[in-house]
């Protein structure tokens, strides 16, 4: 797990000009942001042991070899721990063994509530990813980098007056969707873990496919890890639990809840939860280019028209009809539409497929 530290903030709007001020203790006017745990990498679960419950778990079954560069190869040798089987990614399927193998791999398959079951089964305080607690560490990467562009290119000098620049790079979204298919299914493929070596910095590792092996061509993807938190968007959708989407198809406009209490979270309801807009416009999906802009300081997409170089940078979808689940950060295939904004509001509560994941989540009782 990486601890996001607890502070306080508060979003400021000076003659147009958005911003958000954080503190380190207690300041007139602003809000606080618990302390947290957040999975170092993407959740796994017991679903394939005989144990019950069921949990999330944020585990490394993978002992990864590194080669001279820091990159990892697929088909480097990997060894498991003797309770790797139990935590089997994917839709568990044991014939991808090989090269397509489904250990040390996160679990998907699952829908929000049973992932938001599985976390609340390790007790008190533990949760799937939520609205308040993504925001918190999204929050404290924007005013770290200066940027809405988690995609832009990483670099790992900081400027001469000692700031970071750049981002987190592309992350793992430049597959080919039908080779993808052809490959595994859809399952995840980047083993748990990859970039443990980076401790709690942040950085990147490459992950290379040769030739023949995911597809005719050679292909590499860019594992992202900020501050110790593992591919934080791309390879596969995260859950996000804690906010409530329901959708007019009519008017085109989507009204937005959130709930910052773990134990009420529940789907399609508006009970316990509190209204954040009315106004959601989008119509059609799209580029965010205005967000909900209060004294929250955080990124409820209003409309789009934005870019994949401007406003948000990210994309989202807000134009379905009913109560709709949220699940961010989009997929291997998606490109220059991932990122720690994009978001994705068109399924119902039923929806679970392979590329569809989560994170695990603590937050201590005040």
């Amino acid at each position: 797990m990486v601890e996001v530290p607890e502070y306080w903030y508060i979003g400021t709007n000076e003659d147009g000009v958005y911003g958000i001020d954080i503190y380190p203790s207690e300041a007139e006017g602003t809000l606080h942001s618990p302390k947290c745990y957040i999975s170092a990498v993407e959740a796994t679960s017991n679903d394939a042991s005989s144990d019950t419950p069921k949990k999330l778990f944020s585990i490394c079954d993978a002992t990864i070899p590194y080669n001279e560069d820091g990159s990892v190869s697929a088909n480097a040798i990997i060894t498991y721990s003797t309770d790797a089987a139990d935590h089997r990614g994917g839709n568990r399927n044991t014939t991808y063994d090989g090269i397509k193998t489904l250990l040390g791999r996160p679990a998907t398959n699952l829908t929000r509530d049973g992932f938001r079951t599985r976390a609340a089964a390790r007790g008190t305080g533990w949760s799937q990813q939520y609205w308040k607690a993504y925001m918190a560490w999204v929050r404290l990467f924007v005013v770290e980098y200066c940027t809405f562009n988690s995609q832009a290119d990483y670099n790992a000098t900081k400027t001469t007056e000692g700031y970071m620049q750049g981002g987190l790079g592309a992350g793992v979204s430049n597959i080919n969707w039908t080779a993808w298919g052809d490959f595994n299914g859809y399952n995840p493929f980047v083993p748990c873990g990859v970039t443990k070596r980076l401790g709690n910095s942040t950085g990147v590792v490459t992950y290379k496919f040769a030739a023949g092996e995911f597809t005719t061509t050679a292909v590499e993807v860019s594992v992202p890890s900020y501050r110790g938190i593992e591919n934080p968007f791309g390879h596969i959708w995260k859950w996000t639990d804690g906010v409530n989407v329901y959708c007019d198809g009519e008017t085109h406009k989507s009204t937005i809840y959130t709930c910052d209490d773990i134990t009420k979270f529940a789907d399609n309801t508006s009970t316990n939860y509190v209204l954040r807009t009315a106004d959601c416009y989008q119509g059609t999906e799209g580029w965010i280019k205005n967000w909900l802009i209060d004294g929250n300081a955080d990124f409820l997409p209003l409309t789009n028209g934005g870019s994949a170089s401007s406003y948000l940078y990210d994309y989202s979808w807000f134009n379905n009809t009913g109560w709709r689940v949220l699940f961010s950060g989009g997929l291997a295939n998606f490109g220059t539409q991932c990122g720690l904004f994009c978001f994705y509001a068109y399924s119902d509560s039923s929806d679970a497929h392979a590329d569809l994941g989560g994170r695990l989540y603590y937050t201590p009782s005040e």
